[in-house]
Order: C-alpha cells, then structure tokens, then sequence
C-alpha cells in the first residue's frame, strides 16, 4: 500500500443509525477491506460502545460518537499523541457552538470536561505492521450533547445540561472533524510542540495535587507538565516521575 500524502487527506464520513460501536465498526473494515485513511464512521446509536479500560460508554441517541481511520507511518509512541488532537477537535467544536472557553478543561490523558464533568472522551486503538510502526490507528470519540450517563465514577454531564444548548449531532461530527483535520495536518507537519501547547492552556488541574495509578504504582504530587511525548510529569516528593499511561485522580 502506497503511503498516504497527509496534505491531501479529506475525510470521508460514513453517516450509520445503530452499530456495536463505530471503533469496532472501522477496525472490521481497517482489517477485512483495508480502508484507506481519512474514512470516518458516525453512528446514532451505539449498542456496545466503550471507553478505556474496556469500560462501557452508554451511547443514546442524541450525542456523537465518531471514529477516525488514520494511518501516520510512525511509532507507537507517537501515535499515542493522536488522543490529544482529538480532544482538542472536540472541546473547540463545542467552543464553536457555545462561544465560552472558561468552562471547558482536558484531563490527561483523553477526557474532555465542562464545569469540571465529563462531557467526552477518546479511545485511541492501534495495529502495528511487521516493520513494528502502526499501520492504523482508530481513533474514537464520544461528546455528550443531549443525553449523559448518570452513575459514573467521575461526574459526567452533557452540553444541554450544562449551557441548555441543543446541538445536533449530524451537524456537530461535521465541526469536528474540520477541527480534527486541522489539527492531524498540524501534528504532521510541526510535530507535537503546537499540540501540547494548546493542550496545556486548557489543562485541568495544571499544578495541583494529583494520585496517579499506573499499574501496580501508585504515585502522588503535583501535575507539573506534559513532557515532549506526552507523557505526565509529576513533581513528587523524591524529584519528578514521567507517567506514561495511568488512571488521574486530583485531591483538593
């Protein structure tokens, strides 16, 4: 398969009304009919939809839920940076429709908050090829505009709820992959610096005390910066710990 030229790439969305999840929806047709990138499904509703972690996503009718082939000839470790753009495309497509920054704040590493719940969130999921660099990656996202999960272990909420704007998923999908597409042309082209700089001035949290799992760890301190990867950097009590995958819980 030829490599593909990502100054050219446009998406192409798939409108569907009901799949399992549109993640699963696309890597069926990532592995069965080697899709090509930039194809984009949408669904209505998802019946299996998932977050992290294997962590059901309640997928009512009324919110986006998006997936995004991509194919970035790259490690994994730098693909693992495409979660941050999607965060980005969603809080600035909401922004787009609200007018009003100050309510929105990321929260590494893939949810997107509004009044300090959450309101989105991204599911990055990748296959590497036999050159061990991805050969795609499938990038989710879920934004809840009309309807929100109501016993989660972070407060979750929805656009309607928080600001009483109703905003129509078909059109919504449209805003944000416009905004996804500027910013995957950006990573392209400048590489993570421009990413993590805007990522950073709608970081939730920024300085304040924190408790990291990763794994079996479990670390404490001050959520100082994201490094040039993207990783966590926490400022500990025995100097500074990179985290690079984790679950972030912030304490008053």
């Amino acid at each position: 398969m030829d490599k593909p030229n990502h100054n050219q790439i446009s998406f192409d969305l798939v409108r569907l009304h009901t799949v399992s999840s549109t993640n699963e929806e696309l890597k069926m047709r990532a592995i069965n009919e080697n899709a090509p990138e930039g194809l984009a499904i949408a669904s209505t509703i998802q019946t299996s939809g998932k977050g992290r972690h294997g962590r059901v996503w309640e997928s009512e009718a009324g919110n986006m839920y998006c997936s995004v082939l991509l194919r970035p000839n790259c490690d994994l470790s730098r693909a693992s940076q495409l979660g941050f753009l999607a965060a980005l495309a969603s809080s600035q497509a909401i922004i787009s429709y609200t007018g009003d920054l100050q309510k929105l704040n990321l929260k590494w590493p893939n949810d997107v908050l509004l009044n300090n719940k959450k309101v989105g969130g991204v599911l990055l999921e990748t296959i590497n090829n036999k050159n061990k660099s991805v050969d795609w990656v499938i990038l989710g996202c879920g934004v809840n505009l009309q309807q929100h999960p109501m016993q989660t272990a972070f407060p979750a909420t929805s656009v309607i709820r928080e600001l009483g704007i109703v905003i129509e998923p078909k059109e919504f999908v449209n805003c944000y992959l416009n905004k996804l597409m500027e910013w995957y042309k950006v990573w392209v082209s400048q590489g993570f610096f421009p990413v993590r700089s805007a990522w950073l001035k709608m970081a939730f949290n920024l300085n304040k005390k924190l408790l990291v799992k990763a794994g079996d760890q479990n670390i404490v301190g001050i959520f100082q910066d994201l490094d040039e990867e993207g990783a966590l950097i926490v400022k500990t009590i025995n100097g500074f710990s990179k985290v690079n995958a984790g679950e972030v819980y912030f304490h008053d």
